[in-house]
């Protein structure tokens, strides 16, 4: 990770050097989330239970956030990005006799790049296009547990992490007021994949594996939102 840092921060030097502006971007919205190898991992699971547990949550659309520092020249904009978000899925069975709950809680962090340029520089409404680019560690909780006559009888908890690099292309529509920049954004996520998830026991490495295939996050979809950014040199000349 620290490799990923160094090589980022270089890149933005060298370009920061040749810039004309220098902006903060805030950008967020909501996230679709394909999660194939785990939505069939966990029902595999469930499948081999005695009892049907109810799918309540599968992986739904959530937020992400993307904080970002952007330097600019010509047409062109370039930067530093984060990105966060998080989803989950969740089995789960109550009755008389008990309760069983399969919860999955994914989040998920990373540093990337980002790269724009705007199709019509002349016009107060800006049209760019970009593709972001970065690493995405996953931390996944999956959580297991069985209560039968209110005596807990399963209570497992385990971390599985997984690291992948992901690309997003979008279009971004922007219009400047005082300072700020709003914006609207639409883009698609890809990811592409790494090992998959694997947890830690006394120092070595455990895959998890779905019928002898690496299970990975699945991160890749539809992204929509918007932000602001606010420019320094702007604000200096207020």
């Amino acid at each position: 990770m620290n490799k990923i840092w160094l090589t980022l921060t270089a890149a933005l030097l060298s370009i920061t050097l040749f810039s004309q502006e220098l902006q903060f971007e805030y950008q967020t919205g909501i996230g679709h989330f394909k999660m194939t190898e785990l939505k069939t991992f966990l029902k595999s699971h469930t499948g081999l239970l005695p009892f049907d547990p109810v799918l309540t949550d599968d992986f739904p659309r959530y937020f992400f956030h993307h904080p970002s520092i952007l330097v600019s020249w010509n047409r062109f904009e370039a930067g530093l990005t984060w990105t966060h978000t998080s989803t989950g899925a969740r089995y789960s069975l109550q009755d008389y006799s008990g309760e069983y709950l399969l919860e999955s809680r994914l989040k998920a962090n990373g540093p990337g790049l980002l790269f724009n340029l705007c199709l019509n520089p002349k016009n107060r409404i800006g049209v760019l296009i970009g593709n972001r680019i970065g690493w995405l560690a996953t931390r996944m909780t999956l959580i297991e547990t069985l209560y039968l006559n209110e005596l807990k009888k399963v209570d497992e908890e385990f971390i599985f992490r997984s690291g992948d690099v992901i690309w997003e292309p979008g279009i971004k529509v922007t219009c400047p007021i005082s300072v700020f920049q709003l914006h609207l954004y639409s883009g698609y996520s890809f990811m592409l994949q790494g090992k998959g998830f694997h947890t830690e026991q006394d120092g070595e490495k455990i895959p998890l594996n779905f019928r002898g295939e690496p299970v990975h996050a699945g991160w890749s979809g539809l992204r929509w939102g918007g932000g602001v950014a606010v420019s320094f040199s702007r604000l200096n000349h207020l």
